[in-house]
């Protein structure tokens, strides 16, 4: 328990970063198995195992993972302010840096793992939601909450 303590900032950012890329791999899936549907008109596998199925399982273990990642980083570390600016930093960049760029208001271009593919990117922007929603919480708890 004392080594999970010392390295919790560092498995907190890691699981953070692991669900990101989860969720960018989703999304990719869930495109890529759309268009899939699409060139081959299989209306069925499109509205019924990908619509009804596939999506909420992976939405639903998703919220789960990132429940998790709440209670370790909330009431299991101590409270680190450097981490928990840089969840809301990460979460804020991916949630307004490619509309930002998109519409000229920032200069730089986009990379090409923030392209949320196919105006399909709700696991991406629900995991950064929620990361920024974790860093805010994390901040705002009072410090008895934490160890």
């Amino acid at each position: 328990m004392q080594l999970a303590k010392r390295y919790a900032g560092i498995m907190s950012v890691g699981s953070m970063i692991i669900l990101l890329i989860a969720a960018y791999f989703f999304d990719n899936r869930i495109h890529a198995l759309r268009r899939h549907s699409n060139l081959n008109g299989d209306v069925y596998f499109k509205r019924v195992l990908l619509s009804m199925w596939f999506a909420p399982i992976l939405f639903l273990a998703l919220a789960i993972c990132l429940l998790l990642l709440f209670w370790f980083v909330v009431y299991q570390g101590k409270r680190n302010v450097v981490i928990l600016v840089f969840f809301i930093a990460i979460g804020i960049g991916i949630l307004f840096i490619p509309p930002l760029s998109y519409s000229g208001w920032w200069p730089i271009s986009v990379p090409y793992f923030l392209n949320w593919p196919g105006n399909d990117g709700w696991f991406l922007l629900g995991t950064s939601t929620f990361v920024v929603a974790i860093g805010v919480m994390g901040l705002v708890l009072p410090k008895e909450k934490f160890n």
